[in-house]
């Protein structure tokens, strides 16, 4: 497991294998947001062609091990913890899947519940893969939702300074992307461009 760690606002987990968490409580997953209401930018056009597949292995308590594939309609689902557990700490979590899909339960829902059990939100990132999109697309989906956690921060009673973002195979490399490579400019909409600038990292 590579572990990049920025010395400020956010730092980043990297897992390069799966890692089963097999104490999430079982309870229904909240909303999906929406990370660009207005369509996200140089994006392939949205679709409702999105494949949902229902894996028999490794479901959870709940009976799901989803894959989620053509992705072009990036969302965010906001786990809180119980306001008596909450520390104001929240992470980011990106599943993996190759670049191909989004293996949103196992490696996302599953990891937020494992984290409101200590009391720290957990923010599943659902990303645009390829097809149709690109990577540099899913590395846009990162920064924007790190962008949008901290301007809903206040809302969620998450402290702006213990972001934290982690990820899962392909999803590792995003966050790595995402908090280390100098930012591209796209449209960021009412979110300043400050709310996701990377701190110096280090790798351990």
């Amino acid at each position: 497991m590579n572990t990049v760690i920025h010395h400020g606002r956010i730092f980043c987990v990297c897992a390069a294998i799966a890692v089963f968490c097999d104490h999430a409580t079982a309870y229904a997953e909240p909303p999906a947001t929406l990370l660009w209401p207005e369509g996200a930018p140089e994006s392939a056009t949205a679709h409702d062609d999105e494949t949902v597949e229902n894996r028999a292995q490794d479901q959870n308590s709940l009976g799901l091990n989803r894959s989620i594939s053509q992705v072009s309609t990036p969302t965010v689902s906001v786990h809180l913890p119980p306001e008596e557990k909450a520390t104001g700490a929240a992470m980011i979590i990106c599943p993996g899947g190759a670049f191909s899909r989004v293996v949103i339960d196992k490696e996302g829902h599953d990891v937020a519940r494992w984290l409101n059990q200590i009391g720290v939100a957990g923010i599943v990132l659902k990303y645009r893969t390829n097809p149709p999109a690109t990577r540099t697309d899913s590395v846009a989906d990162a920064r924007r939702a790190i962008r949008w956690t901290r301007r809903h921060a206040v809302e969620f009673r998450i402290k702006p300074d213990r972001i934290g973002f982690m990820g899962f195979s392909a999803g590792g490399n995003i966050a790595i992307i995402a908090s280390t490579e100098k930012h591209r400019t796209i449209p960021l909409r009412l979110i300043p461009r400050s709310a996701s600038a990377p701190d110096p990292t280090s790798w351990r």
